[in-house]
């Protein structure tokens, strides 16, 4: 892993892509110690449709980068601690 430069353009969309990813690094780091989310049947979410394609497109951009950066994480911090093990 190499140093990224605090005031950059990259580190600026790093701290982005963790906020985007926050959930999906919950569930991996959750995964990872040998866990289970439970499924939770009767609960319900509210959801906004999409009235443009292009918010659309934009958001499965992020989703797809923030699984990605997700998985990232949470296999570096992985391979981190086995290092210490």
């Amino acid at each position: 892993m190499y140093r990224v430069d605090p005031d950059s353009e990259e580190q600026l969309l790093a701290n982005e892509n963790t906020y985007q990813a926050q959930n999906r690094i919950l569930c991996l780091g959750i995964h990872k110690n040998n866990k289970d989310i439970a499924f939770m049947p009767n609960v319900y979410a509210q959801v906004e449709p999409y009235k443009r394609i292009s918010d659309l497109m934009e958001d499965k951009k992020l989703d797809i980068n923030g699984g990605v950066f997700s998985f990232e994480k949470v296999e570096n911090e992985f391979e981190h601690t086995e290092k210490k093990r």
